[in-house]
């Protein structure tokens, strides 16, 4: 083969390479600006009222709240709020999260959903306990199939 051709095809070669890695570290580069500031909810969105009001399903017109109710259940998510914000600070980024930060967070959102409960009337509990469950996913938490690992064969 001439010598020419050959390392004319290297060169291709070295440039598809290095174009390939170029692409990946693009692909893995975190989004410019940062994390979003405010705290984060669920699944690492930003935790903020509008967000928590219709995950815990209170933003459903069913339960007709009245504005006395609308002022506390406000109260109590924006308390919820700065306890979360305040906790996830402690955190270190990039590692889980202590088995102690996991009860305390779970005690908190006990503690939230007991105080919202006890903001409603008997019908509208009713409602909001169907309609958080009508929201939930299907399935165990962490979205796994759950149960056992199939018997091997």
């Amino acid at each position: 083969m001439d010598s020419r051709k050959l390392r004319g095809m290297l060169v291709a070669i070295a440039a598809s390479a290095m174009t390939m890695m170029a692409v990946d570290v693009v692909a893995q580069a975190p989004p410019a600006g940062g994390p979003p500031r405010g705290g984060m909810g669920m699944g690492g969105a930003p935790m903020d009222k509008a967000g928590m009001t219709q995950r815990m399903a209170l933003d459903d017109a069913a339960l007709n709240l009245t504005a006395d109710q609308k002022g506390k259940i406000d109260k109590i998510l924006d308390a919820y709020i700065a306890d979360q914000t305040k906790m996830r600070a402690q955190m270190t980024p990039g590692t889980p999260p202590s088995q102690e930060m996991m009860a305390t967070a779970g005690a908190a959102r006990q503690k939230l959903n007991t105080d919202v409960g006890a903001v409603l009337n008997d019908g509208q509990k009713k409602t909001w306990e169907a309609s958080m469950a009508a929201r939930r996913p299907a399935g165990p938490p962490g979205g796994g199939a759950g149960g056992p690992p199939p018997p091997r064969q």
